[in-house]
């Protein structure tokens, strides 16, 4: 028998040997994450979790917080779980303010649906994609609105893209106001489900750039996009 015949041998007895991982370590991996973030204060999150489990998936729930950045909920998301696990199904809960995670095992062997689905980041020159009108608001209504509220028209059209790509993950109807700082145009959008799909969270990270100024606020019922300006004022 070859050498490498023997090395797939000894792989396969290894694989059939090995210890099957369990969900308490998948939980063990994402608390790990949830640990090192810290509040507004510089305090860590006093974060309680809870597992439910069936025969088909594990659900976790985490939490409470009173607001996430956006690039810790993706964080969490897009996080490389023990053996073949991976999440399949997640939002966040606003009455209890907290993540929910449906956990799976790929039976297949290829990607989950849950990593498939990242949205794709910004373009060279920092525009966020366009994404079209969502949320059942008519792209055009929205882009007469913005443009009462934002002079730059650059900004105006950065600020109408980010909306579209994040108001077709929210309910139809969903109501939002739109601030300004000297680096960023803010959309609040005011939550009225009690779950906030991730899609909207991965939209808004995107729209952000960097994701951590874009926020869900759980104690106001806001999810804040923030979107930079073509040309932030000097302060």
């Amino acid at each position: 028998m070859s050498k490498k015949r023997g090395r797939c041998d000894d792989d396969e007895n290894d694989a059939r040997t090995r210890a099957p991982v369990k969900v308490e370590e998948v939980t063990r991996a994402v608390m790990r994450i949830v640990s090192g973030w810290l509040d507004a204060c510089g305090s860590e999150y006093q974060v309680r979790a809870r597992v439910e489990t069936s025969q088909n998936a594990s659900v976790l729930r985490i939490g409470s917080f009173d607001e996430l950045s956006c690039d810790r909920i993706v964080a969490v998301l897009d996080a490389t779980l023990p053996g073949d696990y991976s999440i399949t199904e997640s939002h966040c809960d606003m009455n209890k303010k907290g993540l929910i995670l449906v956990i799976r095992r790929s039976w297949g062997g290829g990607e989950s649906t849950a990593k498939e689905a990242r949205t794709e980041g910004t373009s060279a020159d920092g525009a966020v994609p366009s994404c079209g009108g969502g949320g059942g608001v008519s792209s055009d209504f929205v882009r007469l609105r913005i443009s009462n509220i934002v002079t730059d028209k650059t900004d105006a059209e950065r600020v109408v893209a980010a909306m579209g790509c994040v108001m077709k993950h929210l309910l139809t109807g969903t109501t939002w106001t739109v601030s300004s700082s000297p680096a960023c145009h803010v959309v609040s959008f005011k939550l009225t489900d009690t779950k906030l799909n991730t899609a909207a969270v991965r939209a808004a990270c995107v729209a952000s750039a960097s994701g951590s100024t874009s926020a869900v606020d759980f104690e106001r019922g806001v999810l804040r996009v923030s979107v930079p300006k073509a040309h932030p004022e000097i302060i």
